[in-house]
């Protein structure tokens, strides 16, 4: 048995902007990750290159009625998390890529 730690995340953060008026918002969120380079070879775990997503969201308050429209992933950026083959059904250690562009909308009904 080795002396490395398994699974150690890499550091990651988050930065957002949020515009905010009364039925009206919009905000930008960057996500971010360095690359993870403390690994355990022992469990064959492998280095991770680092990453940023930039995210989207608008909505609009009418009455009771909520709308939101987002955007992940806008310039639909191919990236791993880190450890991204560990966890089953994927310890076959293939890696698996994080989705790519997403839009959806929501309605929300309040009464």
């Amino acid at each position: 048995m080795g002396t490395n730690l398994a699974e150690i995340p890499p550091l990651s953060g988050s930065l957002g902007l949020r515009y905010d008026r009364v039925s009206t918002f919009g905000e930008a969120e960057l996500v971010m990750a360095a690359s993870q380079q403390h690994v355990d070879t022992d469990v064959a775990e492998q280095s991770t290159p680092g990453y940023s997503v930039l995210n989207l969201r608008v909505g609009r308050q009418i009455k009771a009625l909520r709308l939101t429209f987002d955007l992940d992933n806008v310039f639909n950026t191919l990236y791993l998390g880190y450890l991204s083959y560990q966890r089953d059904p994927f310890r076959s250690t293939v890696r698996v890529h994080e989705p790519g562009r997403n839009v959806y909308a929501n309605i929300a009904y309040r009464f």
